[in-house]
Parts: C-alpha cells; sequence; structure tokens
C-alpha cells in the first residue's frame, strides 16, 4: 500500500447569506499533513489562538505558503439559485392556504426557506461533490484516498449517499462531527474564506499577497466541455452569462 492522501472539505457559510457558496477540497500526503499540524500549532501561537482555526480577512496566512497542497474549489453563484424557476417553490408562493396559519402565525415562509434548503443540498450540493469526486478520479486514480468533510447543511447520510454513487474504489468517506479537533478541516475553511476574498478583490483591483498567488495558481480554467468537471474553480450550474468571470479569474491567473 503506498501513501494515503488526505482529502479535506468546508464551505464559506450558509449558500443562501453570502454572494458565493464555495466549497473547498484541499489534498495533502500523509507527508506534508504532518508539516500541516505543525504550521497550524505555530500559526495559533503567532495569533494567541488557543479555539478552532476559521478564516479571518485580517489574518496573514504566508505561514503556509511553503506546504505542498492542491485545492480544487467548487463555487455557486447564490444569487443564480435564486434567480431559477422551481415550479414547486412557484406553487407554494403562490398559494394563500389557511393550513399555513400555526397558532396565529403564518409558517409560509418558513415552509418555502425548508424546501428552497432542501432543493439547494440536493441539487446544487450534489454537483458539489460529483464533480469533485471526477476531478480527483481523472488525477489521482491510482491513489488511496481518504476524504474528510465537515457537512453541517447536509445529513451526513445524505452525503455518504452522494459519494458513494460517485467515489472510486480507493476513496473512502469521513465525516468530520468536529471540526476544532480536525486541523485539514480548519485549513480548507481557511482557503474557501481566502477565495472567497480573492473574488471580491478581482473588481477592486486589490494587489495579491504571496498565499493569495498561491491559491491562484491552482486555478485551471480551459479544459473544454468534455472534462469541464477539472476546471478550478468549478462553477455549478454552469451558465454563458459566467464567462466574463471566468475571463477575469483567467487574467488574474496568467498574471500571477
Amino acid at each position: 500500500m503506498g501513501e494515503l492522501y488526505y482529502v479535506f472539505s468546508d464551505e464559506t457559510g450558509h449558500w443562501n447569506n453570502e454572494g458565493f457558496y464555495i466549497r473547498s477540497w484541499v489534498l495533502f500526503s500523509e507527508t506534508e499533513y504532518i508539516k500541516l499540524k505543525g504550521r497550524i500549532e505555530l500559526f495559533k501561537k503567532l495569533n494567541d489562538k488557543d479555539s478552532e482555526l476559521k478564516f479571518k480577512e485580517t489574518h496573514d496566512y504566508s505561514l503556509f505558503c511553503d506546504l505542498d497542497f492542491k485545492v480544487y474549489f467548487t463555487l455557486t453563484f447564490s444569487q443564480d439559485f435564486k434567480e431559477r424557476k422551481f415550479d414547486l417553490i412557484t406553487d407554494v408562493e403562490s398559494q394563500e392556504n389557511p393550513s399555513f396559519v400555526i397558532n396565529n402565525k403564518n409558517i409560509k415562509n418558513n415552509i418555502l426557506n425548508t424546501l428552497k434548503n432542501s432543493i439547494f443540498l440536493n441539487i446544487y450540493e450534489y454537483y458539489h461533490i460529483s464533480n469533485s469526486l471526477k476531478n480527483f478520479k481523472e488525477e489521482y486514480i491510482d491513489k488511496t484516498l481518504i476524504f474528510m468533510v465537515d457537512s453541517p447543511q447536509c445529513q451526513n447520510n445524505d452525503w455518504t449517499k452522494m459519494f458513494d454513487e460517485f467515489k472510486a474504489e480507493k476513496f473512502k468517506l469521513k465525516i468530520i462531527h468536529n471540526s476544532g479537533k480536525e486541523i485539514g478541516i480548519q485549513f480548507a475553511d481557511i482557503l474557501a474564506g481566502n477565495l472567497k476574498k480573492i473574488l471580491s478583490q478581482i473588481e477592486k483591483g486589490t494587489p495579491f499577497n504571496e498565499f493569495e498567488k498561491k491559491i491562484i495558481s491552482n486555478f485551471s480554467l480551459n479544459n473544454g466541455l468534455e472534462k469541464a468537471f477539472l476546471n478550478n474553480p468549478q462553477i455549478i450550474m454552469w451558465d454563458a452569462k459566467h464567462q466574463e468571470f471566468v475571463n477575469k479569474l483567467i487574467e488574474i491567473n496568467n498574471e500571477n
């Protein structure tokens, strides 16, 4: 059995509260994972941090620049989901049903929010998972990969079912119940947050620091239609209107 590889995944906040829903998938070899542990401990000491690491825009992450890792991003435009017309949602929105009134309170919006959340997780999150697994199958088919996932927005059994539908023989899944005890998940959170920051800087023309440039070096955006799942960041539910955005990503990748 050769060296194991670990893939850690985490997302940026709730899909409905941000401009982007970003899930990062960061791959480490066993050797580099051991190095990551040391860097995380040092980073916490330098920043007087005892608890779980979460992305913070003011933090300097240059300490991690020389780690050897690969990161793949899956991305959804939150507005894209909101603009799509799902008949099920439209039907509930159009109804004025007395059954929606419980204890003198109208619960219609609660039902709609639950419905939208379920649609997002069962459609969009499905493609976040499937496209990432297609990517890792293509790039690491001969490697033993252990996926460690923090998934607070999706039921664990749903995550497992989605994973089993697409996994390769050497892919294994472990659901992390306490991300505070897994530094790989914490680093995945840092990467997802940094991508969100990078995307916000594109319009502003703000220069990128060395760690952001390292993240950008993972971008790959010209893989054609047959292997579009290799595009990184991978835009879920692609639409032609996203091409201008992709062109900007290609530009900053070429520049950095």
